[in-house]
């Protein structure tokens, strides 16, 4: 059997990381629910899940709505691409 090497690692954010990290695990989930959100309709509608380039389209017309921040959920114009895969 072949051996396990584990390395653990403790993270100690400044306030201004630890708000970053906080807004970033944020918008993660609400781009994850968001996603299940459209995928459940989609299926519901028309017995078809959407495909993840037409959800990839959406998410970023919702990015470009303006205002949408401020009342539908998280900051998500600053956010890394990879943040939303």
């Amino acid at each position: 059997m072949p051996e396990r090497k584990v390395y653990r690692f403790r993270v100690d954010p400044t306030a201004d990381e630890e708000a970053a990290l906080a807004r970033f695990a944020g918008a993660r989930r609400f781009v994850f629910n968001w996603a299940l959100q459209r995928r459940k309709e989609s299926y519901e509608q028309t017995g078809k899940s959407i495909s993840w380039s037409a959800l990839s389209a959406e998410l970023t017309g919702l990015k470009n709505k303006p205002g949408f921040e401020k009342s539908d959920g998280p900051r998500l114009d600053n956010l890394s691409p990879v943040t939303c895969r």
